[in-house]
Parts: structure tokens; C-alpha cells; sequence
């Protein structure tokens, strides 16, 4: 079953170190439409491009639409989360966005 925008969690993390980059990218997020978005750091700051990543298949289309929104480039850098790439994110949010490098992105 699908929710809506703004019932779907999502949750910025900063891999890259620079100071400000996750919530940055979560005003983005929020001005696409959704509601539900925390920002925190991640565990470590060597992500080297930004990548979006969602838990239930239901997700992917929202996902997708992130990914085009932050310019998230490469193959493989949307994809579900629920299996071996999950590194133990949190799985209590639909959506994750790991902010990456800033020189791989123009916002």
C-alpha cells in the first residue's frame, strides 16, 4: 500500500564531514513535499557521492524521485536497502539519503 508524501520518513545523513551538507540537502527533501525528515551525521565521513536508499518497495518511486532531485549519479546509488547493502541503517524510516562528496552535485 502506498502513503503519501508526506507520511513517508526520511532521514539525511551527513557521510561527506562538511559542516551543514545534510540539512542542505533535508530543505530540498522537505520542499519536494515531504514532511517527515531528520537529519543527523553518519558514522563515518568518506561517502564519496550521494546516494538515496529506501526499505520497502513501495518506496521507490519517492526514492527515485530524491535521487533525481539531489542529482544522485551512478548506477546503483537508489536501491533498497533491505539486503546485504544495508551497513545497519535504521530500518524505522522509509527513506534513507547518505549526502555525499558536494562536489558531486550542483544544489
Amino acid at each position: 500500500m502506498r502513503i503519501g508524501k508526506d507520511q513517508v520518513t526520511v532521514l539525511v545523513l551527513n557521510g561527506c564531514g562538511i559542516e551543514g551538507a545534510a540539512a542542505e540537502a533535508a530543505e530540498k527533501v522537505r520542499a519536494a513535499g515531504f514532511e517527515n525528515v531528520t537529519v543527523d551525521n553518519a558514522t563515518y565521513f568518506n561517502v564519496p557521492s550521494t546516494r538515496v536508499s529506501y526499505y520497502h518497495e513501495e518506496n521507490s518511486a519517492e526514492a527515485e524521485e530524491l535521487g533525481d532531485l539531489l542529482e544522485v549519479v551512478g548506477s546503483g546509488n537508489v536501491y533498497c536497502y533491505d539486503n546485504d547493502r544495508s551497513g545497519g541503517w535504521n530500518k524505522g524510516y522509509d527513506i534513507l539519503v547518505m549526502v555525499g562528496d558536494p562536489s558531486e552535485y550542483s544544489w
